[in-house]
């Protein structure tokens, strides 16, 4: 089967729908224990524990455990992948991730007591982002997407005409929204004497507010940090894009909570649809054309 396969710094989704964080323990933090995969003798249990901050993940040990779990979800035994890399790294890294998500072919999986026994035929590597475009349908003109990552913000300006397609500008920003949720959630720490995880940082973001003692507490005091935030994104694009003429749209788990920010600086921004599976939908897209089927 060919996957489309984005394994994210937050989170893993692929292109039929399937979610979980990009995370793993060696002992079970879960209440059934579901999750747990042996790969090579070394027990995983997939979806809590840690994550990773290295910009450079092709090789890790998340990276492996994520794409071998996914792929034993999908209750399949051959794959072609289609996967993808930040912007800033596709030209240095698409080979070696290539060459390193080839090589856990060597690895040995067990789940239940039962051997898992898989192949992967082919990978293919893209750039994260820019393969949300083509969940749209027919493209043409100019495009600035916008991909709101944990950890990366991935931006591109791509021209469509009738037969051909060509990148512009591109950029990758380490300013993802983990960085603004730990920032945020140390101040709601701060204030309240509290000891919040920072993932609950997209939840405060998008009620406005946090119950305590059974009382709901305002946040507008965030304002001034997440204006700060989108305003050094959005400066940043208005220095090197065409944002007045241009389609815009954004995608990206983190984009669902930040595209009312955006909208109100670039009114015709659209956010794309099923903006935190967009990546993956665009990968396995890109994969049928790339495997010609």
């Amino acid at each position: 089967m060919i996957k489309g396969l984005d394994i994210g710094y937050s989170h893993t989704k692929d292109n039929d729908g399937r979610i979980f964080k990009s995370a793993f323990s060696h002992e079970d933090c879960s209440v059934t224990g579901s999750r747990m995969i042996l790969i090579d003798d070394k027990q995983y249990y997939v979806g809590n524990g840690v994550q990773t901050s290295d910009a450079d993940k092709s090789d890790s040990e998340i990276n492996k455990v994520c794409t071998l779990y996914d792929m034993y979800l999908s209750g399949a035994n051959d794959f072609k992948l289609c996967v993808g890399l930040p912007i800033a790294q596709y030209k240095t890294q698409r080979n070696k991730l290539k060459e390193t998500i080839l090589s856990y072919n060597n690895s040995k999986i067990y789940v239940n007591g039962s051997q898992y026994k898989f192949k992967i035929n082919d990978v293919f590597v893209t750039m994260q982002g820019i393969a949300s475009l083509f969940t749209i349908g027919k493209l043409l003109g100019e495009y600035i997407i916008i991909d709101i990552g944990g950890l990366t913000i991935d931006v591109s300006l791509v021209e469509f005409n009738d037969t051909t397609s060509r990148i512009i500008q591109s950029d990758t920003w380490y300013k993802g929204v983990r960085t603004l949720y730990s920032d945020i959630i140390g101040r709601i720490n701060n204030k309240f004497s509290l000891k919040l995880d920072n993932s609950y940082g997209e939840k405060v973001i998008r009620s406005g507010f946090i119950r305590i003692d059974g009382k709901e507490e305002s946040m507008d005091f965030l304002k001034p940090y997440l204006q700060s935030y989108i305003d050094e994104i959005t400066e940043e694009i208005k220095l090197k894009y065409p944002y007045q003429t241009a389609n815009i749209y954004l995608t990206g788990g983190g984009a669902i909570p930040m595209s009312n920010s955006f909208i109100n600086r670039f009114h015709q921004t659209k956010l794309i649809a099923n903006p935190q599976f967009s990546n993956a939908i665009g990968y396995y897209l890109i994969g049928c054309h790339k495997f010609k089927q």
